[in-house]
């Protein structure tokens, strides 16, 4: 019997358009009636990912930040894991110094480097025809533009971070260069740190005590709810720890081998409506449903 369905959004939930379909609307309402808890466990931040629940009339509880936080579907505030300033400005200088877009995310708050599209656009200029090639559909869909739109409070350097009042729960790495990301994760990885990867060309660092899997630990507590009992669904490397807590782990088609082979089930693509086929057949409905 499952009781709790924590699913992941950006390539899991959303589709191509990057909104949730109708039919994975229908299929979380349908877990609802159900009586079984949903949650959202995304790398976005809890504000950003409440309002749209709301609209899509979904009560859902939101594992928020890759589990730094936790919120039930009331919107209180169960559990936090933060990035001390002591361990984060260090981190900070040292993607300054490697000239690598970042940025710090706060409960309520996005801040960016004053120069990171000024770096993102000089990682592009000064690459080769090749390896500019190789990353033309990543840049199908994140160009320099997209970051600079965002319009988000600035950092005139790494060292302003120490004046930021609220808790800091994760810093967010991008850059088109494979190898630049590589030697950055090497250099800042530490005991105190959790860091993954939400997709390519990334790399997200969080407290320790910060993964999609700890969130989903600390929610079904709560909801005196037997980890046994959960299922989750994912597609990318930062979701492994939640597929593999939970009861059921469910890798989307679209997920990289590696991650599927980690799972109990695989079910169809982020495009082909996945999450509900995956919460059909877990609640025997399948039929029910003609999916």
């Amino acid at each position: 019997m499952i009781k709790l369905i924590a699913t992941d959004m950006d390539g899991t939930l959303l589709g191509a358009d990057h909104e949730v379909s109708a039919e994975n609307v229908k299929a979380l309402r349908f877990a609802l009636s159900r009586g079984v808890e949903i949650a959202i466990a995304s790398g976005r931040v809890h504000y950003e990912i409440a309002p749209w629940m709301k609209r899509l009339g979904l009560p859902v509880s939101i594992i928020g930040t890759n589990g730094a936080t936790v919120h039930d579907k009331s919107g209180t505030l169960i559990h936090s894991a933060s990035l001390k300033k002591a361990i984060l400005l260090p981190i900070l200088e040292e993607l300054e110094a490697r000239r690598l877009y970042f940025t710090v995310f706060t409960e309520k708050t996005v801040y960016a480097h004053a120069h990171g599209v000024a770096w993102l656009e000089e990682e592009i200029r000064d690459m080769d025809a090749e390896n500019l090639r190789k990353i033309q559909d990543l840049l199908s869909w994140l160009t320099p533009k997209t970051f600079s739109e965002k319009r988000l409070p600035i950092l005139q350097s790494a060292a302003e971070a120490e004046a930021i009042e609220e808790e800091v729960y994760k810093c967010f790495v991008f850059s088109y260069r494979e190898d630049k990301l590589r030697s950055a994760r090497e250099a800042i990885a530490d005991e105190h740190l959790h860091i993954a990867s939400s997709g390519r060309g990334n790399f997200e660092v969080m407290d320790k005590d910060a993964s999609k899997g700890k969130g989903l630990e600390r929610l079904a507590k709560a909801l005196d709810i037997p980890l046994a009992e959960t299922m989750a669904i994912g597609d990318n490397q930062n979701d492994l720890s939640m597929l593999e807590t939970a009861g059921i782990g469910v890798a989307m088609g679209n997920a990289d081998e590696a991650i599927k082979r980690r799972c109990r089930m695989v079910t169809a693509t982020n495009v082909e409506h996945g999450v509900a086929r995956a919460i059909y057949r877990a609640l025997g409905a399948e039929e029910e449903v003609g999916l």
